[in-house]
C-alpha cells in the first residue's frame, strides 16, 4: 500500500461517523488509508500484445527490452486480473505511443475484479449480447470487449459530454465488437429480455474516490448519497427488464455506503425474485493473500464484494452478481421492427477496396451516411434491432469515408485488431517520430517512402494514417486526439 500523504480536504464528518459505526473494529485503519497515495495500475490489451526489443544485447534486463517506458515500471500483477499490472509510480502516459495505440488502459485495480467475475463458467457459457449500461469513459467497456471478442457489446452513456472519451477509448482498444449508444436507462425497457449480461456501474456518491479525487470529498453529502440510492433503484428496475431469463446483472459502485450497495441489492431481490451468485475468491498463482483482502458481504440472500482501502491495493469498490430466474423467453430471436433509416447497406464497390485491409473475412459491411463500417456478420441483425430501438452513436469499426469511388481510411481502421498491417505500406516510427505523429506534426519524406497511404506504426503497433503526396506526408491523426506536449 503506498504511504505518501495526499494534500486533500478533510474527510466529511458525517462520512467518518458512519464509517466508525459501519466498520467498528477497523475504522481507524480504514480512515488512515484514505489519506495515503492511491495505487497506480494498468490493464493490458490481450489482443494487442506489446513486442519487446533488446537494444542492449542478450545481457540486458527485462526492463531494458520493453518498448513502452510505462512497462518498465510494473511492480507485479493485479491478482484478480490476468491482464492487470501495478506500477511502482504514476508516469506520464501521454508520451507513450503504446498507450495511444491501445496497448493498455489505465484503470483502477479494484474495478478489474469484473474480469474475474466475467470468467465464471456461468457467464462465459452464455454472453453473446452484453450491455454496459453506464459506460464512459470506457474502462469496463474495453475490459468486457476484450474478454468477449466474438460477442456484441452495447456501451451506453447518457451524458453527451462523456461520449467523446468513450468513443476514443473504444476505437483505440480496437476490438470492433462495440455499439455505442446514448440513452436513458428507461429506454432499455424497449429491449425486454434481450441481453445475456447487463453491467450496471451506476452513478454513486463516490466515496471510493476520496483518495484519488479531492473534489469527491467536497461534493459528498448525506443528502446526495440518499438521492443516489433512490436513483440507483430506478436504474436497476429499468435495466432488469432488459436481462434475458437465466441471464445475469452485475451491479457495481465506487462507494462504501450500504444504502447504495447491499441494501439496494436486497431491495432488488425482493422486488424481482433474482438471486445473488457467489464468486469464488481464488486467484491462480497468487501468493499475496489477495482473497483475504476482499471483504465478502453476506446478509441473508445478499452476497456482495467490497474493496476497502486498508485491505486491498486499490480504491473503494463494490460488486454484486445477480441471476435472473430462468423463466420466460429471450428476445434474441425476434426480428427488428424496421431497418433504421440511418444504416444503409454498403455498395460492393465501396466495400471491396477496404476489405483487403482486414484479416477477418466474416465481416458485414454497411454505411452510416458517407462512412463505411464493418461488424461481425452475426451481429448485423442485432445492430438493426438496436438502431430501431435506441440512439446509436457508433457501431463496429468505421473503416473510412467514401469519397466518389474511393475510401479515405479512418483512424479506427488502423487501430482495429484485425488490421492486416503487413499488406500495407508502413511508415515505421521511432519514439520521437511516433510522438511527433501523435502531436499531428509533419513527418519527413525519405527517398524510399512509398507514395499514397502509409500506416504509421510503432514497433508493429498501428497508430494511424499518413499520406505521401510527394513533397510531404500529410498527417491524418484526429485533431481532437492530438497530444499537446
Amino acid at each position: 500500500m503506498p504511504s505518501s500523504q495526499n494534500t486533500q480536504p478533510a474527510l466529511p464528518e458525517a462520512f467518518t461517523a458512519r464509517i466508525r459505526r459501519q466498520i467498528p473494529e477497523h475504522h481507524d485503519a480504514f480512515l488512515d488509508a484514505l489519506e495515503t497515495a492511491p495505487a497506480v495500475s494498468i490493464r493490458l490489451n490481450p489482443h494487442k500484445p506489446v513486442p519487446v526489443t533488446n537494444p542492449a544485447g542478450s545481457g540486458a534486463s527485462p526492463r531494458d527490452r520493453v518498448i513502452s517506458p510505462v512497462f518498465s515500471l510494473t511492480s507485479g500483477p493485479v491478482p484478480w486480473s490476468r491482464n492487470g499490472r501495478y506500477l511502482r509510480e504514476r508516469p506520464s502516459f501521454t508520451g507513450d505511443p503504446v498507450f495511444h495505440a491501445g496497448g493498455y488502459y489505465v484503470q483502477e485495480a479494484s474495478s478489474m475484479f469484473l474480469e474475474h467475475v466475467l470468467n465464471l463458467p456461468a457467464i462465459r457459457q452464455k454472453s453473446d449480447l452484453i450491455l454496459d449500461a453506464c459506460a464512459a469513459p470506457g474502462g469496463k467497456t474495453t475490459l468486457i470487449a476484450a474478454q468477449f471478442p466474438r460477442s456484441l457489446v452495447v456501451a451506453n452513456e447518457v451524458i453527451r459530454s462523456r461520449i467523446p472519451a468513450l468513443l476514443e477509448n473504444s476505437i483505440k482498444w480496437g476490438t470492433g465488437n462495440l455499439v455505442i449508444t446514448r440513452n436513458e436507462s428507461r429506454h432499455f425497457t424497449r429491449l425486454n429480455s434481450y441481453f445475456d449480461l447487463v453491467v450496471a456501474d451506476v452513478p454513486c456518491s463516490g466515496e471510493g474516490l476520496f483518495r484519488k479525487t479531492p473534489s469527491a470529498r467536497s461534493e459528498w453529502s448525506v443528502d446526495n448519497a440518499a438521492h443516489c440510492s433512490l436513483r440507483q433503484r430506478s436504474i436497476l428496475t429499468e435495466l432488469w427488464e432488459a436481462v434475458a431469463p437465466g441471464g445475469h446483472l452485475v451491479y457495481t459502485t465506487c462507494t462504501f455506503n450500504p444504502d447504495e450497495n447491499e441494501r439496494n441489492i436486497a431491495w432488488l431481490l425482493n422486488k424481482t425474485g433474482g438471486e445473488c451468485v457467489s464468486v469464488p475468491l481464488t486467484f491462480p498463482g497468487d501468493s499475496s493473500g489477495a482473497a483475504d483482502s476482499i471483504h465478502e458481504i453476506s446478509d441473508g440472500p445478499v452476497t456482495g464484494y467490497g474493496f476497502y482501502p486498508h485491505r486491498t491495493s486499490g480504491e473503494g469498490f463494490f460488486l454484486s452478481l445477480i441471476r435472473k430466474p430462468a423463466t420466460g423467453t429471450s428476445a434474441h430471436a425476434r426480428r427488428p421492427r424496421a431497418h433504421a433509416p440511418a444504416i444503409l447497406d454498403a455498395s460492393d464497390h465501396a466495400a471491396a477496396e477496404a476489405t483487403t485491409w482486414f484479416e477477418d473475412d466474416d465481416l458485414a459491411w454497411f454505411q452510416i451516411s458517407d462512412r463505411l463500417h464493418h461488424i461481425r456478420s452475426s451481429h448485423m441483425e442485432h445492430l438493426h434491432m438496436l438502431a430501431s430501438s435506441l440512439s446509436v452513436v457508433y457501431a463496429g469499426t468505421e473503416a473510412g469515408k467514401i469519397i466518389r469511388d474511393a475510401v479515405r481510411p479512418s483512424p479506427a481502421a488502423a487501430l482495429d485488431i484485425r488490421m492486416a498491417a503487413h499488406r500495407l505500406p508502413q511508415f515505421r516510427c521511432g519514439l520521437e517520430e511516433a510522438q511527433a505523429f501523435l502531436r499531428r506534426e509533419t513527418l519527413p519524406v525519405s527517398g524510399d517512402t512509398a507514395t499514397g497511404w502509409q500506416l504509421a506504426t510503432y514497433h508493429g503497433l498501428p497508430l494511424g494514417w499518413l499520406k505521401n503526396i510527394g513533397s510531404r506526408l500529410n498527417n491524418y491523426h484526429p485533431m481532437e486526439w492530438r497530444i499537446r506536449r
